[in-house]
């Protein structure tokens, strides 16, 4: 398929067919995620989006209001020299999405590079992102693993900014659209999957997860779900990065807790700490260093199946 077959599935399906929110679409997501999207008189889309991700357009006038804080996350990158190649690869892909290198791309570059290096000697084929923002992290682990299908997984409405923002850096890439369970063994460079049908994920042969500050955002079913699936992989012991916050209430009061995501105690922890690039993030106005609103873990982990 191409990029506008796929946009205008999705488009008919989750803006004109049905307007109304998902069975699974959390609480956050109805408070927070805002998708605005138009068809243009040539057929083509725009979209603009709010809530998942903070992306600062790539103009003279955004370069100027954000100065400090691209200085600050010039500071920040210098303190993970060992993950030197996260700002070539992040600054590339930002660029060609036509936004800056800001804070909210570094975090998802750092993370990026750090898989990589963590997993540097496995046999990466296949890699799911669960909650990608603007099609960032699956752009990244591409780029790291040119050879391996990215299989990219968010609510139908906004899997269309991934397509589209996805398809700017590589747009020679393959893509194909789920619109059945089989479909999911398509061997495309891109795949992507409405979360609205996340269960065809049962027994894929996929061996890397990654869910990085999205989870938090999900409700604690879904959330157990996903892990289900994910232990279903055809694959021996898949591999899962994830970043989210410790603790966080959704706005229908649920509290989430990462230590109550379906973990196993014969999950194998490669590593598990308080993320160090996500104590607190650079801002273009005082107080210019800011703390989150609590605190965000990472773990990387082979899953028991």
């Amino acid at each position: 398929m191409n990029k506008n077959n796929i946009l205008e599935d999705l488009y008919q399906s989750y803006f004109q067919s049905d307007t109304s929110y998902s069975r699974v679409t959390s609480s956050h997501w109805k408070v927070v995620g805002k998708q605005t999207v138009t068809r243009k008189t040539d057929g083509s889309f725009d979209l603009h989006g709010l809530g998942f991700g903070h992306r600062i357009s790539s103009n003279i006038f955004s370069q100027l209001c954000h100065i400090p804080e691209l200085i600050l996350v010039k500071e920040l990158l210098s303190k993970f020299p060992e993950y030197s190649d996260a700002e070539g690869f992040g600054r590339r892909i930002a660029r060609k999405q036509s936004f800056m290198f800001g804070y909210d791309c570094l975090r998802q570059s750092l993370a990026a590079s750090y898989i990589k290096r963590s997993l540097e000697d496995a046999d990466i084929k296949r890699i799911c992102v669960i909650g990608d923002g603007y099609g960032y992290t699956g752009a990244l682990l591409k780029s790291l693993w040119p050879d391996a299908q990215i299989i990219e997984v968010n609510l139908g409405r906004t899997l269309m900014f991934d397509v589209d923002y996805i398809h700017k850096v590589f747009p020679t890439a393959s893509l194909s659209l789920a619109t059945k369970a089989s479909e999911i063994q398509s061997n495309s460079d891109f795949l992507f999957l409405a979360a609205e049908q996340y269960e065809w994920l049962q027994g894929s042969s996929i061996n890397l997860f990654v869910n990085i500050s999205s989870m938090q955002e999900m409700s604690l079913d879904i959330i157990n779900n996903y892990l289900s699936l994910m232990r279903s992989s055809s694959i021996k012991n898949p591999f899962f990065y994830c970043c989210n916050r410790v603790e966080k209430q959704l706005p229908d009061g649920e509290v989430v807790l990462f230590e109550q995501y379906g973990w196993s105690l014969d999950d194998m922890i490669l590593d598990d700490e308080l993320c160090p690039w996500y104590k607190q993030y650079p801002a273009s106005l005082p107080p210019f260093w800011r703390s989150f609103d609590g605190p965000i873990r990472h773990r990387l982990v082979r899953l028991a199946n």
